[in-house]
């Protein structure tokens, strides 16, 4: 049996696919997209991953379904958008694979379904959800309607709520992180001491292999992030020592900067800077017996390979 992987040629789905842990059926908009070598009869070709979505086809010999494409951030989407892709396509998909018998569906939400921040104290699986904008609101429908539909059918779900994913080629937010540190040896986070929860693309893809087989994972949601949290400042520093370069902190105070950033309309970039989103993963530490293969520091490396 094979797991049907949607995001296959992405920036997770591709480091999921490369540990060749499990055989899995990819889903392809076309070839080029898909990176990774592999028999064609392994490939699903769709023209796009929405509402309308034709799966006739795709569950066969299939008892897995792991979801990780999705619309993220886009500036030219509408929240029209975000729903078509996120939420109506996930639903299909599932409704498809549920009449097909396929025994688990595994889906990549986001940690942003609680909220930009944790105010008081770490976020865990009894925090009131808070999306914040089209992506996460898109996921938190899929995550509801995926649960309406679980308790109807036999189908067992996992839901996966990932911190911020690092690594290398990793797209958004750490890209930019990435690319600042490579070009400037000074950067104003010396006196960030917040506190952030992060994951490495190697030990969330370890941790979805763990979902997609684990007899315990059906029904839970989980919160993918390493087991300690740690500020901008440190994380930062990481990023240097990965990127074997060297970097200076300035001692900027953190008001200075919110109102800096404020007064440039990057309110939310300081939120992501210098505010707390502390999460709590005991439940699939305890519920899988997992812990994070790689720590921080090991993952880091693999950014030398692609510093340029």
């Amino acid at each position: 049996m094979k797991t049907l992987i949607t995001g296959a040629s992405g920036f997770i789905g591709s480091e999921v696919v490369k540990s060749r842990a499990a055989r899995f059926r990819l889903v392809s908009r076309n070839l080029r997209s898909n990176p990774i070598e592999t028999d064609e009869s392994d490939i699903f070709y769709v023209e796009s991953i929405d509402s309308s979505t034709d799966w006739t086809g795709a569950f066969g010999n299939i008892d897995s379904v792991l979801h990780l494409a999705g619309l993220a951030h886009n500036k030219d989407s509408k929240p029209a958008d975000y729903d078509e892709v996120n939420f109506l396509g996930t639903i299909r998909l599932a409704q498809e694979a549920q009449k097909q018998g396929v025994k688990r569906f595994v889906f990549v939400s986001t940690i942003g379904v609680l909220g930009r921040c944790s105010k008081e104290g770490p976020l865990n699986r009894f925090s009131s959800t808070a999306p914040y904008d089209c992506y996460s609101k898109s996921k938190l429908k899929a995550e509801r309607a995926l649960q309406e539909l679980a308790s109807k059918g036999s189908m067992e779900l996992v839901i996966v709520r990932p911190t911020l994913v690092y690594g290398a080629h990793a797209p958004g937010n750490f890209q930019k992180l990435v690319k600042l540190v490579n070009l400037s040896p000074i950067l104003p986070f010396g006196l960030a001491n917040n506190r952030r929860s992060f994951i490495s693309v190697y030990n969330l893809s370890d941790l979805l292999l763990r979902c997609l087989t684990h007899e315990q994972a059906a029904g839970h949601i989980f919160h993918a992030c390493e087991q300690e949290p740690i500020s901008t400042k440190d994380f930062v520093n990481k990023v240097a020592k990965g990127l074997n370069k060297s970097l200076i902190q300035a001692k900027i105070p953190p008001k200075l900067m919110k109102v800096f950033l404020t007064c440039i309309g990057k309110k939310i970039t300081y939120d992501q800077l210098f505010g707390d989103l502390e999460v709590d993963g005991a439940c699939s530490q305890k519920t899988l017996n997992w812990s994070p293969p790689y720590t921080i520091d090991e993952s880091m490396k693999f950014l030398r390979n692609t510093n340029d």
